[in-house]
């Protein structure tokens, strides 16, 4: 069922969906629609999540969907081409350059949350540092070279 962490909270708190609006600030609507499965916790601005998660006195990814969340996450930035993939529960982010695939990052301690949140960011990041030590690598051969 779609909102099942939400719903379970909200059956378990005992409040109706109104008390919840009410305290939380966060429409009636909104809270009808989730606990009914129309619209997805995960598509919810932050706000009304993090509203919620403190009503309920929880963190707010404990209201999310599961998600698969490294399924086909790839592109390609600053010419490098990349994919996030899991491997036994370690979300890895693999590059592609000069025919070799090199993976940058191997977190075990990747969670769905913090994923979503940061994974962008920590892609080009990690991208953005390869290709610098690979310019410092290639200047150090290049200096080595000159008398």
């Amino acid at each position: 069922m779609k909102n099942s962490a939400f719903v379970e909270k909200l059956k378990n708190n005992g409040a109706s969906m109104y008390e919840v609006s009410r305290e939380t600030g966060v429409p009636y609507t909104t809270i009808y629609e989730l606990a009914k499965g129309k619209n997805d916790i995960n598509r919810c601005p932050y706000e009304t999540v993090a509203r919620l998660a403190a009503y309920f006195r929880c963190d707010p990814s404990d209201l999310a969907n599961p998600i698969q969340y490294v399924a086909n996450i790839h592109g390609v930035y600053r010419k490098v081409p990349y994919h996030w993939i899991i491997k036994e529960d370690v979300a890895e982010l693999h590059i592609r350059d000069n025919q070799s695939d090199i993976v940058l990052l191997r977190d075990s301690k990747m969670t769905q949350a913090r994923f979503s949140k940061e994974y962008y960011a920590t892609t080009l990041c990690y991208i953005d540092i390869h290709l610098r030590d690979k310019e410092v690598k290639r200047l150090l051969c290049q200096s080595e070279d000159t008398p």
